[in-house]
């Protein structure tokens, strides 16, 4: 009887995990120690550990072992970080995952009707978000070197300059009437 071949976990995928575990129970236990900062240097807001065990009915001590990063055992579900995330949890270990895999996550503003002077503000909003991204790195790049607080301001414009232009997108998808998904990725790949 032949054994299947168990997949093995690299050291770097090791490190991811417990870096969004990590993220994970910042964003639900509250620290008593410095708070958690998420990418974008901003502490993390727990949401706190009673709501989030009763959303997936849990006790609040079950729920803080589940995401104890300093427990082997700690195995969050899919379902339950989804259900946090809907529930408005910090979305820092999100920000993670989509780091490690090589993609970004972007704050849609709420779909609406739009007549066209509002389209034409979102244009214009997208365009002066794409404008100050594009000075930062500029000025960054005028000593030939970048300094992390310069590294971190671009990716804050550059996010704001994103969900900027999908804002757009997302004005223009609701006035064509389409049911279709408002943005699968920025690039149209799925």
């Amino acid at each position: 009887m032949s054994k299947e071949p168990r997949m093995q976990i690299s050291m770097e995928q090791e490190r991811v995990w417990r870096r969004v575990l990590r993220l994970y129970h910042a964003a639900i236990v509250p620290s008593h120690d410095l708070p958690v900062a998420g990418r974008d240097g901003q502490p993390i807001k727990p949401m706190g550990v009673r709501l989030a065990a009763e959303a997936i009915g849990l006790t609040p001590t079950d729920m803080a072992n589940r995401l104890n990063p300093n427990l082997p055992t700690s195995r969050p579900t899919l379902e339950g970080f989804l259900t946090h995330l809907l529930l408005g949890m910090d979305r820092a270990p999100l920000d993670e995952i989509e780091a490690a895999i090589g993609r970004v996550a972007i704050d849609l503003p709420p779909a609406e009707s739009y007549d066209d002077a509002d389209l034409v503000q979102l244009l214009a909003r997208a365009c002066r978000e794409h404008g100050e991204w594009m000075v930062s790195v500029s000025e960054a790049l005028a000593d030939g070197r970048i300094e992390p607080n310069e590294y971190d301001r671009i990716g804050r414009e550059a996010n704001d300059a994103f969900a900027a232009i999908a804002g757009v997108l997302q004005a223009l998808r609701a006035k064509m009437g389409s049911a279709r998904p408002v943005v699968r990725s920025i690039g149209g790949r799925a």
